[in-house]
């Protein structure tokens, strides 16, 4: 008898071991928006098979997302007023669609996502005011289609991106008022489509290429 009950007992502990590594590494079929922190930190999935769109006012912190891996459609980061890093994406190592990082005002890095190495659509990096510059995408080797850096004022080089070798269609890079140089672009062999380097008001010189 005891030992019928410590057979079983064992096997409750197995499955409730197998249960909660289970729940722990859901698939989200479809597309995810996150527009609270509420939101984000009821979040429990590896992938998500759709687009992941991270918007709202009061997120600040993406540490709740750690287990995700994955996006097969775009991921969409964007308007979060408050959000200065993008830590908790640190297991994010592909991006099917586009990745979009957008009006993030207090966003000074983009360090959170430096396991990325794969960006299937478009990269763009617009409109966020407070970032410095990009060495997060440090492990970023190719992008299936374009890449847009807009309208960030305190990006003063494009190291992060010294890895990239290959953009499937465009490059544009338009009014980094800070952006002083293109070294980080050493690596580049091969651009699809058109370069456009316009308005970035200190850049003097093109060695980086």
């Amino acid at each position: 008898m005891k030992q019928s009950t410590f057979f079983r007992s064992i096997i409750l502990l197995i499955f409730t071991i197998t249960f909660s590594v289970t729940s722990k590494a859901q698939v989200y079929t479809g597309n995810l928006t996150l527009a609270s922190q509420a939101d984000v930190n009821a979040f429990s999935y590896s992938e998500v098979t759709g687009q992941l769109l991270i918007s709202g006012a009061s997120i600040a912190d993406l540490s709740p997302l750690s287990s995700l891996s994955s996006v097969g459609g775009d991921l969409e980061i964007s308007s979060n007023l408050d959000l200065n890093n993008l830590n908790g994406l640190s297991s994010l190592s592909s991006v099917g669609g586009d990745l979009i990082v957008f009006n993030n005002s207090s966003l000074t890095t983009l360090d959170g996502v430096s396991s990325l190495s794969s960006v299937g659509g478009s990269v763009t990096i617009t409109s966020n005011s407070s970032l410095s510059n990009l060495d997060g995408l440090s492990l970023l080797t190719s992008v299936g289609e374009s890449i847009t850096l807009l309208s960030n004022p305190a990006i003063t080089n494009l190291d992060g991106l010294s890895l990239l070798t290959s953009v499937g269609e465009d490059i544009s890079i338009t009014s980094n008022s800070s952006l002083s140089n293109l070294d980080g672009l050493a690596a580049l062999t091969s651009v699809g489509g058109d370069f456009f380097i316009v308005n970035n008001t200190v850049l003097t010189e093109y060695c980086g290429l």
